[in-house]
């Protein structure tokens, strides 16, 4: 039997935080950022992506950094690349997530990228993931700002999924996030 709960948010909204939670808690957890990193060490696919944004490769390696600033500078860009990642991220979670139920990170909502059976959307003022971001560090306020643009381009969760408002406490979120999983681990 498969399960698959999508959980999505924006940049700063706290999806990795609900993540973090769930694997404490012992659920079989997924990000798709971890997997989409794991894919930029792969060489046929860092060719793939050179391809597309030839100064992102550096001494053999993807500069996340120039790729990031190249993904924020043109909405093309994010589309090219958004439509080479995504067939890889899919295939990767489809095969890492077959049996079991297990809880899945995905930044954007992308209409049947990943086949879930629910969906988690962890929702925040903008101000909030906007301090989140600066606070983890690694980029600026305006580049942070850039990337939540761009990633509200497509929407962040189906219409149905379920919300968990993230603007109080972390204990306040643990507690929904709690509450859901418990439900849904007793099923399985």
């Amino acid at each position: 039997m498969n399960y698959r709960v999508g959980i999505f948010g924006g940049m700063g909204s706290g999806k990795s935080t609900v993540l973090s939670r769930l694997q404490s808690l012992g659920a079989s957890v997924l990000s798709a950022d971890a997997v989409n990193a794991e894919l930029l060490c792969r060489p046929e696919y860092m060719e793939r992506v050179g391809d597309l944004c030839p100064a992102c490769l550096v001494d053999g390696a993807v500069d996340k950094k120039i790729l990031r600033a190249w993904i924020t500078q043109d909405e093309a860009n994010r589309r090219a690349l958004m439509a080479l990642a995504h067939p890889y991220i899919r295939d990767e979670i489809v095969r890492r997530t077959d049996i079991g139920l297990w809880f899945v990170e995905l930044t954007v909502f992308v209409p049947d990228l990943v086949p879930l059976n629910e969906s988690w959307h962890v929702v925040s003022a903008p101000l909030y993931r906007l301090a989140r971001v600066v606070y983890r560090g690694g980029i600026s306020i305006a580049e942070a700002e850039a990337l939540i643009r761009a990633q509200n381009a497509d929407g962040l969760a189906p219409a149905d999924a379920i919300l968990f408002p993230n603007e109080g406490t972390v204990e306040d979120l643990y507690r929904l996030v709690d509450a859901r999983y418990r439900t849904l681990a007793a099923k399985f």
